[in-house]
């Protein structure tokens, strides 16, 4: 018993290294250097949009804000992940983190993980918030009274954005280990996004997946759940939180299992 405890807490041990190793890239000079890159994009488009455009309706751009979000955040996702999956296996780091005392599993949770936290940081909350200070101050296109939205439902759809952008970091994760070419798990992982956001006519079973909560809502003039719920509109797609939450957890489950039949 006391030697599978020493295996375990050895394993434990070597995955939160991973992590660590993982979240650390995102607090250094490079990711300060890709927080201000990012900023800078973000708010000056989003500057652009609320004061040379016929909008926003009364939002103040907090609909731009959320979009933007939603679709930069998954994309780059997306691509990070590919990248990270895909070079280090062909380049031998793997092998190299794995002759640690490190489990096949625990790297791909943690360096997918690490990933995770670090562009959720750097590509949603930081920028997000930074907006929701400037937005309500900006003169908007169309004449409306200065109102931020609720801070705690702005947080929590911030929270959303970040679970959407976990499910397809996972998906992307899983082809990355399937077909193990960062230009095939992108592409497929991007038209997955793209299917999931037009607004086509779904099944019921899309309800327990993000399309409910990032696909708009062309009755709504182009808004989607997510934003709905920020203009304090009832929230009832729980059943799309769950379905993604468990599907990310699928995807990365079965990015597992495939990790650990390669040959490295």
């Amino acid at each position: 018993m006391s030697s599978e405890a020493t295996a375990l807490g050895t394993a434990a041990t070597g995955t939160w290294g991973v992590l660590r190793g993982e979240t650390q890239r995102w607090l250094g000079r490079r990711g300060l250097f890709h927080l201000v890159l990012w900023l800078a994009v973000l708010e000056l488009a989003l500057y652009h949009a609320v004061t040379t455009k016929n909008q926003p309706f009364g939002g103040l751009g907090y609909e731009s804000l959320m979009n933007m979000l939603v679709i930069s955040s998954a994309l780059i996702g997306i691509v990070l992940t590919a990248a990270e999956i895909c070079s280090s296996y062909h380049s031998g780091t793997t092998g190299w983190v794995l002759g640690k005392p490190v489990p096949r599993s625990g790297y791909v949770v943690a360096s997918v993980g690490g990933l995770w936290l670090g562009v959720a940081a750097t590509t949603i909350f930081v920028p997000a918030l930074v907006a929701y200070w400037w937005l309500p101050k900006v003169e908007p296109y169309r004449s409306v009274t200065p109102e931020a939205l609720p801070l705690g439902r702005f947080l929590i759809a911030l929270v959303l954005i970040s679970l959407i952008m976990a499910f397809f970091m996972g998906l992307s994760a899983l082809l990355a280990v399937l077909f193990r070419r960062r230009s095939a798990a992108v592409i497929l992982a991007a038209w997955a996004f793209l299917v999931l956001r037009v607004p086509f006519p779904y099944g019921d079973w899309m309800d327990y997946t993000p399309a409910r909560l990032i696909r708009t809502n062309i009755n709504q003039g182009g808004w989607s759940e997510l934003t709905e719920y920020i203009y304090e509109v009832p929230f009832d797609t729980m059943s799309a939180v769950t379905g993604t939450l468990g599907l990310t957890v699928a995807f990365l489950v079965a990015a597992t299992l495939v990790f650990r039949r390669l040959e490295l």
